[in-house]
Parts: C-alpha cells; structure tokens; sequence
C-alpha cells in the first residue's frame, strides 16, 4: 500500500513539474521565448528589456538574421548568443515577437 502511494505521488509531482510555465521545452510563443530567454540580458544592457533603448538601425536585423543569430550563432552587431536547444519554430517565434517590438518602437 505504501508503494502504492509513493508511485502516486511520484506521477502526480512529476505530472505538475512536466506543466510548469517555466520548462522552456513548452513555451511556444514569441513573447514567452523572449522573456525566458532574452529579456534578462537586453534589461542589463542598454538597449532595455524590451528594446526601447536600442538605437534604431536604418533595417536593423531581419527575422532570419535573428534566426540565424539564435540557432547558430552568427554575430551580425549583437552579442553572442547561441541557443541550439530552441527548435526552428521556437526560434522564428522570437524573431516575429522582436519584429513586433521594433514596429511599436517605430511609431
């Protein structure tokens, strides 16, 4: 009865840490991504946490530059930062939610 129990409440605690909004395996969205994986540095640095100190480039970077940048690595004129864990779909959902930061920076 008491190994019974444990199992159960081995499955249960292990069924909520597999729910927990920080696993970064389940975050799908871009702004989830960036906040778990980027904001910290960007509000350390000067440009702010969500950009609204960076200093406009006449482009800046385009999503597959920051595509490129997060999966392997390339510099372009940031820092370096290479996230292989993230998945091409997780990757391309962080560079669209920074699109959207420098769109509402635009205006």
């Amino acid at each position: 009865m008491k190994a019974a129990r444990y199992l159960a409440t081995v499955v249960m605690m292990s069924g909520l840490a597999a729910c927990s909004p920080q696993d970064p395996t389940r975050l799908k969205g871009g702004d989830e991504l960036y906040d778990y994986y980027c904001r910290s540095c960007h509000q350390d640095t000067a440009v702010g946490a969500y950009l609204e100190q960076a200093v406009r480039a006449p482009e800046g970077l385009r999503p597959h530059e920051i595509v490129l940048m997060i999966r392997h690595g390339y510099r372009f004129d940031h820092p370096p930062v290479h996230l292989p864990q993230l998945t091409p779909e997780q990757a391309d959902a962080i560079a669209r939610y920074v699109q959207t930061l420098k769109q509402v920076r635009a205006e």
